[in-house]
């Protein structure tokens, strides 16, 4: 292995958030956005059409932004949207995303590299027009104009490959460069013209000035393609990533400006031979040196060779950008696809600079051929980030619209969703036919597009050859994301194929009838060449239909290959889930039934061993967790805990159980046999294959439950024989301990506003105990003790002493504390003219003592009082 080779310590941080600016402003400018699109829309939607357009496409850009910015701050990590999407939404969608930023990154990067020797061209004539050179679909190729691009390129690689700082330094300086250029060049134009210029006409003619604005609005999101490339540095930023929402904030707002100023300027002067700005754009192909670029006239016509040399610098600056910036986003992607296996991982070996110096050198030698091929089969490449920035934004959007609605971050849900469906409704718009009232695209861009398509389709396959563990368990859906591309992209290709035959079928005629317009043309004639025109479409039509439909199945039969290959290893895996789970019934015998639960789309599979659970026929397999299973516990959970199980086993009480205590329980009864059986259900959440997996457990805790009901009932009765005196039957003095301690808490906690003790002490008991034995002094004992209890009904007794007992009087006996004092005394005077036992009593309330010993002593010194005088009447 190489020894330069840092790949221990990952990518090292180096971007500054103005350097993050200039990637993020860098790589979505480049030569056929400024040069071709400004005068694309200025044709399409006049002056006003065109800066309310772009508005209109900033607003559409802004929500993409506001889920980019999300996107980042929750996955700062190489790789970006890849890996976000990833992440969120599974590896299927991380290799679609992977797929199609690949191709739009690319194209991007291959245009502007390829823009070199045209604006040679345009400055220097044919100071590279050497060597050999042939014509590729009209565009001529010269040898040194193709040196001349791999020189560029040379540099640029050995510019990212071995400096960390130097790459973000340069891109700072060249994004100032052109912005301010632009800012200079158009406000001394626009400040320069006299009075008498028209910037007429503001709205193109034939059709309504809001439909032109949507025109606009719709095909100008595309132009900001690569501003979201700063999503793959963010494992290298310097600062926070919650400062990334102001950067592309600035990024896209500073972009719109330019592309307004270019539109200032490409209209602000016109040679004389042209009546206005309008007819001058639209002849500009035509024309040779800087009459052909609209904006470069402006510039001389109002400021001279200066005023060029400064616009060729900040053109030249964002063409130097964009092949950066797009450079070392696609390294970043490399080396994150790589290092998660989805493409080789020499890709991801950094050297001791911490660059990834492999994946700069795979993009390298990929391009190094590209200038071979001629611009017009470039421009159709870049035709195709029409549809793969719609793809990429929509990912965008759906990554931050999954991330949010489980963090629960509504705004951004919001957000997410709105992008979903905005860009939904732009990949309509490109791939039904007739929807769009003009070409977004080109024929040969389609065919482009199908082949990418196809070519993901079968390295997928060969992923998925490879993926012994099955690590892409929705494989169906990059499918159908490719089978559905596939399938449109097919029928605007035969669409636009059968159109272009049309229209040369069309101009066949036009020349045949001005030809053959007198009256001795030869009807057999005429009728034979209006066979041949209906023939050329109809085989036209024949052989893309043809080729549509070869596509179409080659792309079922990787499909339906596939589809066994999956079906085969879920079998397995079924069958290997089946072995674990016997495993763990044989370990744990109690263990009667195991639920795999997907959290996202509660698909689930039961796995069973128990004859008496197969018997409640509840389905092995399902869609809807959480509510077959509400439905199934209505027919086999024992009625009088049915309540409990359907209020409680549902999608939130489960989730939050276990993400606050990392496991949910619930015990309750399963009718099996006929007879209400104790089932202890537990879930819980396992990563499985980078992916959360509910486990839903289901014990049978029978005999465990039962033999915890009857020691519970053991433990009570033997709780209430410790704390009974044997003797009367009342509290004991362990009793009155727990009480006296409950109240004490309940003093401090200030839960106790009123309470009375009543202390008594039974008179004469020694004497009983001396003359008669101590079964008499315990019949002695009963009787007082049925005496106090007869007064006090409502309150508890204990008997804490030999002959001592105390009344806790609270509610009633409290508010009667008085009547049931003269009942006492009452029952004394009564046993005394009888000459039965006699009770001596002080009674003390609670009055914001500190305790209850306070108010038990207030008590017993009554008591005692009370027992003196007692003696002292019988004495007399």
């Amino acid at each position: 292995m190489d020894s330069n080779n840092t790949n221990y310590n990952g990518l090292k941080s180096r971007f500054s958030p103005l350097g993050i600016w200039a990637f993020s402003i860098g790589a979505s400018l480049g030569w056929g956005s400024i040069v071709i699109t400004c005068s694309s829309f200025l044709e399409k939607a006049g002056v006003h059409g065109t800066g309310f357009g772009l508005l209109a496409g900033l607003f559409v850009i802004l929500i993409i932004t506001w889920n980019l910015q999300y996107m980042i701050r929750n996955n700062p990590d190489a790789g970006g949207i890849y890996t976000f999407e990833k992440r969120v939404g599974g590896k299927e969608m991380g290799f679609v995303t992977l797929w199609f930023v690949l191709l739009a990154y690319f194209a991007v990067l291959w245009a502007n590299l390829t823009a070199v020797p045209l604006f040679v061209r345009f400055f220097f004539k044919d100071a590279f027009k050497f060597g050999f050179h042939y014509r590729v679909f009209g565009y001529n190729v010269w040898f040194g104009e193709c040196i001349l691009s791999i020189a560029v390129l040379a540099v640029v690689l050995l510019l990212c490959s071995y400096s960390r700082k130097l790459p973000e330094y340069v891109m700072i300086l060249a994004a100032l460069a052109f912005v301010f250029g632009f800012m200079i060049c158009a406000g001394v134009a626009f400040c320069s013209h006299d009075s008498s210029f028209s910037y007429s006409p503001f709205f193109m003619e034939g059709s309504s000035s809001i439909l032109q604005v949507v025109r606009i609005a719709s095909i100008s999101s595309w132009a900001f393609i690569g501003f979201e490339s700063i999503s793959h540095f963010s494992e290298e930023y310097s600062f926070a990533a919650k400062k990334v929402r102001g950067i592309l904030l600035a990024s896209v707002i500073v972009s719109t400006v330019v592309y307004i100023l270019v539109c200032i300027l490409t209209i602000s002067a016109y040679p004389q031979e042209y009546s206005g700005w309008l007819e001058y754009i639209r002849d500009a192909g035509n024309l040779q040196g800087i009459k052909a670029l609209p904006m470069f006239y402006a510039v001389d016509y109002y400021m001279g060779r200066r005023g060029v040399t400064i616009l060729m610098l900040a053109l030249l600056s964002i063409i130097l950008t964009s092949i950066i910036g797009n450079m070392m986003a696609l390294s970043r992607l490399l080396y994150a696809a790589g290092r998660e296996g989805e493409l080789p991982k020499g890709l991801s070996l950094l050297n001791s600079k911490g660059i990834p110096y492999k994946a700069l050198g795979f993009v390298a030698a990929i391009t190094i051929i590209i200038p071979f091929l001629g611009r017009t089969t470039i421009g159709w490449i870049v035709d195709v980030t029409t549809l793969g920035a719609t793809l990429i934004y929509g990912l965008i959007a759906h990554g931050a619209y999954l991330c949010a609605k489980k963090n629960g971050n509504r705004a951004v849900t919001a957000a997410g969703m709105v992008g979903m469906v905005l860009m939904g409704v732009y990949a309509v718009l490109l791939l039904v036919p007739g929807l769009l009232p003009f070409n977004a695209m080109e024929t040969q861009a389609y065919a482009l597009f199908i082949g990418w398509s196809l070519m993901g389709m079968l390295y997928f396959w060969y992923l998925i050859k490879k993926d012994k563990n099955r690590q892409y368990k929705d494989r169906m859906v990059a499918w159908i994301i490719f089978l559905i591309l596939l399938l449109f992209c097919s029928l605007m290709w035969v669409s636009r194929v059968t159109e272009n035959a049309a229209d040369k079928v069309i101009r066949n005629a036009y020349e045949y009838h001005h030809e053959h317009h007198d009256a001795t043309e030869d009807p057999l004639e005429r009728d034979k060449f209006l066979e041949d025109q209906a023939d050329s479409i109809a085989n036209t039509t024949t052989l893309y239909t043809m080729a549509t439909l070869f596509v179409f199945v080659i792309s079922l039969a990787i499909m339906l290959s596939n589809y066994r290959e999956n079906q085969k290893l879920l079998a397995e895996k079924a069958m290997e889930d089946q072995k674990i789970y016997y495993r763990l019934a044989a370990l744990n015998g109690n263990l009667i039934a195991l639920y795999l639960v997907d959290p996202e789309t509660e698909h689930y599979r039961e796995y069973s061993s128990s004859k008496d659970f197969q018997q409640l026929d509840i389905a092995k397999e399902g869609e809807n967790f959480f509510k077959e299973t509400h439905d199934n516990g209505l027919k086999v959970v024992y009625s009088d805990d049915q309540e409990l199980f359907t209020s409680l086993v549902n999608r939130e009480s489960v989730f939050a159980g276990i993400k606050k205590n990392g496991l949910f329980e619930l015990d309750y009864r399963l009718v099996l046999r006929g007879k209400p059986n104790y089932i202890r259900l537990k879930a819980a959440i396992v990563e499985e294959d980078g992916k959360e997996l509910l486990i839903v457990g289901l014990l049978d805790v029978n005999s465990q439950v039962m033999h915890e009901i009857e020691y519970a009932k053991d433990m009570a009765m033997a709780k209430q024989m410790a704390s009974k005196d044997e003797l009367t039957g009342v509290g004991n003095k362990r009793a009155y301990s727990d009480l006296e301690n409950q109240l004490n808490e309940d003093i401090k906690a200030g839960k106790v506003s009123e309470f009375a003790l009543v202390v008594c002490d039974v008179n004469g008991l020694k004497i009983v105990n001396d003359l008669f034995g101590h079964k008499a002094g315990d019949v002695y004992l009963q009787k007082a003790c049925e005496m106090i209890c007869n007064v006090f009904v409502h309150s508890p007794v204990f008997r804490i002493g030999g002959d001592e007992f105390v009344a806790v009087c609270q509610g009633r006996d409290y508010d009667n504390i008085g009547e049931l004092m003269d009942q006492m005394a009452f029952a004394n005077n009564d046993n005394r003219d009888r000459g039965e036992v006699q009770v001596a009593y002080g009674m003390s309330k609670y009055d914001k003592d500190e305790s209850v010993v306070a108010v038990f002593e207030r008590a017993d010194k009554l008591m005692y009082e009370r027992k003196a005088e007692m003696k002292a009447e019988m004495n007399l």
